[in-house]
């Protein structure tokens, strides 16, 4: 079409304007045209694939001192070769630049598209020649060592030392004589044992080595292995790596303390004979660690695992006394922290006992088994009597990496079941933890030689078990795997004399040379995970409440109040309380669940329970006694206070990190009653977060802290126990009070900011209260160093959020009050949000939206209690601070007596953020093909284009035409040709990509076998003569059954591009079967060797399923109608040939 415009005069549309001057037009063009003899090159209906154009990437540069020559030497030459402006040049170096070097070039410089100038602030900066040398010199010196024989770590290294070395030629210090030496050393002693062997044997006698000779060496052993030993990528054959440490330990000393004699001291007779109180006295007079009776750290210093047997304390078993609380969670009440206007109701808690059931535990030991370096390995045995052999573990005999042996013996089990046979065998050595006994043992290898005993975990609390048995197995109630069988050869060997009967329903002690083991019928208490027992309580409980909902109504509207398996709910009166614990215990007794642990700060509601169904007190001290521990606070029903459980960490010895977050960690304060506290403590840890040691790294954990910040910790940590003497009202709101007000404050610093909320209410006698109800504080960020009006903002948008989840909390609507000390936050708060830049309009925004309904009021600073949390103070300070507890002394008095001082209209803090409105406009002008600005009516247009069709048509006699007329093939010729060009230009991205995609599913087809091996599943394909190989392309998401209107332009061309490939792929497999079918009968005779394509559904792009027959499967009439094939992943699958397609074997179709 090109070269027929090109024929017609520039005045086209006047000479189309008459039809007689057309004509004459048309005949003059059309006999030049044939008196030339010339075909036009025109296609019309023949796409023509784009091919992409190819572009250099630019280098990358790090910010280390040794990429940069090579880096400058790449991007300079690049830039030469390049015809680009400065602009674009400081665009691909801005690029280029990452990690450390990222971000040095500022917006001054990129703005001004001054390429020389960043240019010259990158060689300041990195051309350091003596930097460079050592850059490379370190790292010669630091290069990692090969571990075992690897051909991808030696040419790591190999390129590693090339690298370096190149880098030191660069910068002009050549390798030769002695640093030749030194680097070759440096380079060998990095090698493994095995490489390091065979580089000595080429060296002869006397001989220097050379660094060119060794990196030749290597090059050539790198060789040797990818041929012998290939790399594999499979997770499954990959072999975990054991990391081996050395050191050297003195043999142990049990030298007595106290008897002076060769034992330790939990088996000193003397030690024993003493009482619990006098073994505590006489531990602690040494000096030793309660733990693990150790020298030279405490108790809670100990990095020793076990623990006490009776109660999981950090103490030794033998130290054990009835007055030590359990460390497991204890079935207490967990009462309501947060008060709305029903705060003042009684409180009911009650928790769900744990199952029992009756288990037969069997003998399991803790022992020492030792690897082929000599190191030991601590595994869990089972003692079977009934066993003729020994086993061990798949895992625990790789892991020790002793040599096997090859066997073949056969299995049997209980009713002469039979197992596989087992193929490997090995010999250890297996010691006592607890005795000098140790054997030579020979096991038989197992993938898993007994199920995880026991089979669930059970609680071994209230067992009586003698404080001088030295169990063989601590954990023997907890499941876990079985490494070790010992079968009847040792068993009776490993028996001593003596045995100890725990009682009725309790299991029996044995003693034996692994020390004493737990066997025999028990009954026991399952205990579950947390998580688990969470969601089968819940769910089960729901269910019950469902089914007993009309019997029980009052209990049934109350499921809320459950807390995992506690119940913490209240009413208004003493008699609905009592209802509603009388309805909860028999609606969950319909469930199986017996409640207990009963607790009100009502008496009277607690009067028809017995005493044994009553919560205990965790305190031992008669001064606590009623008191329950509740998420870290105590409750005290009596006076109905919550009061703070503060377990402060031992002081003694340097202040660290680690000592500081652990302190910070015990302070739990879910509603922010202490929150100055909080934030001391927060902001101590953000200041030292940011300590840096002499190398401007942050300090590690373990590291001591200056002397100033020590001293200032441990005033801090003195004043924590205060905490303790603090008793808070659990009712913020009175039975008789009204006119309910919320109270919000917030208030900023630069160290922090935070908001609090009160209640207040007033009572018909006029009384005016004021209650803390919560707070939350945060530190100011590091990073982003905001001004202190943003940051008041920030504490604006935290005092909203802050009512919002108090709102969703309690059911109680009351008049709400912000108060701010910020004139600048009113001041933005009362305009719309698009007056101000982003990061004040979003705040803004959400605070109006969440606040709406609510007033928002000026407060003088002094008298703002968030100023206190925003700061931090000591707990002293906090505790005699009225502000904070009580609220300001005005809010007493009545609202007309309030703080009322209304923001200026123009405030110059506020008009900083005030955004600047800037209007652009754009315009774009679309391309179109050229023959759509021919003329203005389609009609014409399609008739113009008739006539050159043909015209093209009558030139290549491709149609007999009768007349000069136009017929309706031509018109219709024209409008399609006229839609095809049209959509060139507007789905011209969808055919691009359709055009690189269809040639890829072409090309990957299948042809023929490459070869008659049965072993080899591939194919000849067309991608083959055009790349060498076949084509693979990534999968991607099904999209060709989605409606059109929910995809996306991206996944509206995904979805054309798989309609187009279940097209094609379908049709050619029909193809290839009705070929076999039906021309050539003799070609459908499959045989095994025979390459087939295997019809399947929802097979991704480019993707054939090849496979080899390797059987076949006549029927009774000898005709073939199943086989058996080997796919490209070496799996035997059977299908029928009615989904098969054979491929044409050209040597044999001829």
């Amino acid at each position: 079409m090109d070269q027929i415009v090109e024929f017609l005069p520039d005045d086209l549309n006047n000479d189309f304007a008459e039809d007689e001057e057309f004509q004459q037009t048309y005949t003059i063009i059309a006999s030049r045209l044939e008196a030339s003899n010339e075909q036009p090159m025109i296609v019309i209906d023949t796409p023509v694939v784009s091919q992409p154009q190819l572009s250099i990437p630019t280098p990358k540069f790090d910010g280390q001192y040794e990429h940069w020559p090579k880096f400058k030497a790449m991007f300079t030459d690049i830039m030469k070769r390049s015809n680009v402006s400065d602009a674009v040049k400081l665009h691909h170096l801005n690029n280029a630049l990452i990690g450390s070097a990222a971000g040095i070039l500022n917006a001054s410089i990129i703005s001004s598209n001054n390429f020389t100038s960043a240019w010259e602030i990158l060689e300041s900066r990195y051309e350091n020649p003596r930097v460079i040398i050592d850059k490379h010199i370190s790292g010669l010196l630091h290069m990692k060592p090969v571990s075992r024989e690897s051909a991808k770590n030696l040419r790591d290294l190999i390129e590693k030392c090339k690298s370096h070395v190149d880098g030191l030629k660069h910068m002009g210090k050549p390798v030769d004589g002695t640093s030749n030496l030194i680097i070759n050393h440096i380079l060998v002693s990095c090698l493994d044992i095995e490489t390091r062997k065979l580089w000595e044997r080429t060296l002869k006698a006397g001989e220097s080595p050379e660094l060119n000779a060794t990196l030749e060496f290597l090059r050539k052993q790198c060789e040797v292995l990818e041929h012998c030993l290939p790399e594999t990528t499979s997770s499954k054959s990959r072999v975990p790596a054991t990391r081996v440490y050395t050191t050297t330990i003195a043999p142990p000393t049990y030298d007595c303390p106290i008897c002076n004699e060769h034992h330790p001291i939990f088996k000193c007779p003397t030690f024993l004979g003493l009482s619990t109180m006098a073994k505590r006295g006489k531990i602690t007079q040494l000096k030793r660690c309660h733990n693990c009776f150790g020298i030279g750290h405490m108790a809670n210093q100990c990095y020793s695992k076990a623990t006490c047997r009776m109660c999981r304390k950090k103490h030794h078993t033998l130290l054990h006394t009835d007055e030590i609380p359990s460390s497991n969670p204890s079935n207490t009440s967990k009462p309501s922290t947060s008060a709305g206007k029903q705060s003042s109701l009684p409180a009911v808690a009650l928790n769900v006992n744990s199952d029992s059931m009756t288990t037969v535990l069997l003998s399991t030991v803790l022992l020492l088994i030792t690897d082929q370096y000599g190191r030991e390995h601590q595994a869990r045995a089972l003692l079977d009597s009934g066993a003729q052999s020994n086993f061990i573990s798949g895992r625990l005999a790789q892991l020790l990496r002793l040599p096997s042996q090859s066997v073949n013996i056969p299995l049997s089990g209980i009713g002469g079941s039979i197992g596989a046979n087992v193929r490997h065998k090995v010999r250890a050595t297996i010691r006592s933890r607890c005795s000098s006994y140790s054997t030579s043992v020979e096991f038989l290898i197992l993938s898993k030689p007994s199920i995880d005993l026991p089979r669930e975990s059970f609680n071994i609390h209230n067992w009586s078990i003698p404080n001088h048995c030295t169990l063989a197995d601590p954990s023997f109630n907890t499941a876990s795997c079985i490494d070790i069988i010992l079968g009847a050869e040792y068993f009776y060997n490993l028996l001593e004399a003596g045995r100890i009967s725990l009682g009725a329903g309790y299991p029996t002690l044995q003693a034996t040379k692994f020390g004493w083991v737990v066997s025999g019928n028990a009954t026991v208490s399952i205990t579950s995970s947390p998580t688990i027992c969470a969601v089968a309580t819940h769910s089960s409980l729901k269910q019950t409440i469902d089914d007993h909902a009309q019997e029980f109504p009052v209990a049934a509207n109350r499921f809320k109040d459950f807390y995992v398996d506690d119940f913490v709910s209240g009413d208004s009166t003493s008699e609905a309380a009592q209802l509603l614990q009388n309805q909860m215990e028999h609606l969950c007794k319909k469930g199986g669940f017996p409640i207990r642990k009963w607790a009100s700060n009502e008496p009277a509601v607690l009067s028809d329970i017995e005493e044994k169904d009553l919560a205990a007190s965790p305190f031992s001290s008669t001064s606590n006694e009623g008191a329950l521990a509740t998420l870290g606070l105590v409750w005290d029903p009596s006076s109905d206070t919550l009061r703070f459980k503060i377990n402060i960490p031992d002081a003694s010895g340097p202040i660290t990190k680690t000592k500081v977050l652990s302190c910070i960690a015990r302070i739990y304060d879910p509603l922010g009653i202490v929150d100055p506290v909080k934030a001391t403590a927060k902001q101590f840890m953000q200041r030292i977060w940011s300590l840096t040691n002499e190398k401007s790294q942050p300090i590690g954990w373990h590291n001591e802290l200056p002397a100033l910040m020590q001293k200032e910790w441990e005033q801090f940590q003195s004043q924590l126990d205060q905490l303790r003497n603090l008793e808070i009202p659990r009712v913020a709101v009175g039975k008789a009070s009204s006119n309910l007000q919320l109270h919000l404050f917030c208030d900023a610093s630069e160290k922090g900011y935070a908001a609090c909320c009160y209640i207040r209410s007033e009572d018909m006698a006029g009384t005016i209260t004021m209650q803390l109800f919560v707070s939350k504080s945060k530190v100011t960020p590091l990073k982003s160093r905001h001004s202190i009006a943003r940051l008041e903002l920030c504490a604006a948008h935290l005092s909203s959020q802050l009512y919002e989840r108090v709102k969703k909390a309690i059911n109680l609507t009351a008049p709400t009050v912000f108060w701010t000390d910020s004139m600048t936050v009113l001041h933005w708060l009362r305009a719309s949000p698009t007056t101000w830049k982003p990061f004040v309009a979003n705040r803004v925004a959400q605070i109006q939206q969440i606040t709406e309904g609510c007033s928002w009021r000026h407060i003088p600073g002094v008298d703002n209690p968030a100023d206190l949390a925003s700061r931090g103070c000591l707990s002293v300070d906090l505790l005699n601070s009225s502000l904070w507890w009580q609220g300001p002394k005005w809010i007493y008095q009545p609202e007309a007596s309030w703080p009322n001082t209304s923001p200026s209209a123009n405030a110059d803090a506020a008009s900083t953020e005030q955004r600047t409105s800037i209007a652009a406009y754009t315009t774009a002008e679309v391309t179109h093909n050229r023959i759509f600005t021919l003329y203005s009516s389609f009609s014409k247009l399609r008739r113009m284009i008739a006539y050159w069709i043909q015209f093209m048509n009558r030139c290549a006699k491709r149609h007999s035409y009768q007349g000069k007329g136009l017929t309706t093939d031509d018109l219709k010729a024209a409008e399609r040709a006229l839609c095809r060009w049209a959509q060139q230009d507007v789905f011209k991205a969808e055919l691009k990509m359709l055009r690189r995609h269809n040639p890829s599913c072409l090309n990957s087809r299948p042809i023929t076998p490459l070869s008659d091996d049965p072993n080899d599943v591939a194919a000849l394909t067309p991608a083959h003569f055009l790349i060498g190989s076949p084509l693979h392309q990534v999968p991607d998401i099904d999209a060709s059954n989605l409606p059109e209107n929910r995809l996306s332009h991206w996944r509206h061309v995904q979805q054309l591009m798989a309609r187009f490939w279940d097209r094609w792929h379908t049709e050619y497999l029909q193809q290839l079967q009705s070929r076999t079918k039906w021309l050539n009968r003799s070609a459908n005779q499959i045989t095994p060797g025979t390459l087939v394509i295997i019809k399947e559904d929802n097979v991704p792009s480019t993707r054939w399923p090849l496979a080899r027959v390797t059987e076949c499967h006549p029927g009774k009439d000898g005709t073939v109608r199943v086989v058996t094939l080997r796919t490209s992943k070496g799996v035997q699958v059977i299908r029928p040939i009615v989904k098969l397609c054979v491929l044409p074997n050209l040597d044999r179709d001829g």
